[in-house]
């Protein structure tokens, strides 16, 4: 059991680098007007967009990959209550991006946000519940730390300009910001997809952190 986990955490650390890579080049190649200043990651798994079918592929493999690394966490955490809520948020926020995949924005737009709600209000509380079993652990660098304060400052900034921006602007600027940011003053507010670019950057970060030490143990 643990061979094949590791096997998985393996696979998952020579994945990453290939998936930020795709996702860059769909974002900056294959989509010729996406702008991460204007445009949500969901952007790009529209069913209209080029991007699509790419898209769901790579993050769906990324989605099963991420079961090895839940599966890890619960060799490698300690046996507190913390520890549970954060493995438990984890999983949430598993089931929630898969629910996403299956919700393309320009399909199920109400549904789709509220599954990416729920993904971001998980990945907020494990971030914030593993702070304390990371640092227990024997397994994991204390690094990963760091890299939980800069998510969840990322996620903050996501959550609040989104929120702003729905009540300010309803849903029509949740598909994208071209006409918003012509109009908004506030830096935080018209950078929303900005922050949310840079949480899933940080995020692959953190997993490939994860792995690459996960492999030595």
């Amino acid at each position: 059991m643990l061979s094949f986990i590791k096997i998985g955490i393996f696979a998952l650390l020579l994945y990453l680098p290939i998936f930020l890579v795709v996702i860059f080049w769909l974002a900056f190649v294959k989509e010729k007007h996406y702008s991460i200043f204007s445009f949500w990651l969901s952007n790009l798994s529209q069913r209209k967009a080029k991007s699509h079918k790419i898209f769901q592929i790579v993050f769906s493999c990324f989605a099963l990959l991420l079961f090895f690394v839940l599966a890890e966490l619960w060799f490698v955490f300690p046996r507190t209550i913390l520890a549970s809520l954060s493995l438990f948020f984890f999983a949430l926020s598993e089931v929630s991006f898969i629910f996403i995949l299956f919700l393309p924005m320009d399909k199920e737009p109400i549904k789709h946000y509220k599954a990416t709600s729920v993904l971001f209000f998980s990945l907020l509380f494990f971030f914030i519940f593993s702070f304390r079993p990371i640092s227990q652990s024997d397994f994991l660098p204390n690094i990963l730390t760091f890299f939980n304060l800069l998510i969840l400052s990322f996620i903050f900034l996501t959550a609040y300009s989104f929120y702003k921006l729905k009540a300010k602007y309803g849903l029509a600027a949740l598909n994208d910001l071209k006409a918003e940011r012509k109009k908004e003053k506030s830096l935080i507010i018209k950078n929303a997809t900005l922050w949310e670019w840079l949480t899933f950057i940080a995020l692959i970060a953190w997993f490939f952190l994860f792995s690459f030490s996960m492999i030595y143990v």
